[in-house]
């Protein structure tokens, strides 16, 4: 069996079907990582009948992604930290834009790993972080073969 290696990445999201991506850039004083706007066109591949056809997004998308670490464990206080550091005093302005501007916002964390993960562990005060933060929380793990 290889070393086990664990790639993590995560994302905060503020998804808005009135406000546009310079609207919340403005609002929170931060500049995102990934945005576009609800009506922007893009294209979407069909592999399988090796089309493609132009779609409008159904929704703006204004996100803040944390650098991906490679590490032989689990370290998601890097990316926690990442996140409070730039967040930690927004937290009541955004909340002011979800609850005014019907926004939601969603902590993403991607785990790929080549061995199954066995835990998971937040301490209190990061689950208070995440909950304070955002209205969903979602962990998503892909087991990668090497």
């Amino acid at each position: 069996m290889s070393e086990t290696k664990y790639e993590v990445k995560c994302q905060y999201i503020i998804t808005s079907k009135e406000l546009k991506s310079e609207d919340i850039s403005s609002m929170v004083g931060i500049t995102p990582t990934h945005h576009f706007n609800k009506g922007d066109e893009y294209i979407i591949t069909h592999p399988f009948y090796k089309t493609e056809e132009i779609s409008k997004r159904p929704e703006t998308q204004w996100s803040v992604t944390s650098e991906t670490t490679i590490k032989p464990y689990i370290n998601l206080n890097t990316h926690l930290e990442f996140f409070k550091t730039i967040f930690l005093s927004k937290i009541e302005k955004i909340n002011q834009i979800r609850k005014n501007y019907n926004c939601e916002t969603t902590l993403w964390i991607w785990i790929s790993v080549n061995n199954p993960i066995s835990l998971i562990n937040f301490t209190t005060e990061e689950l208070l972080f995440i909950k304070n933060l955002s209205e969903n929380f979602v962990i998503q793990t892909k087991l990668i073969q090497t």
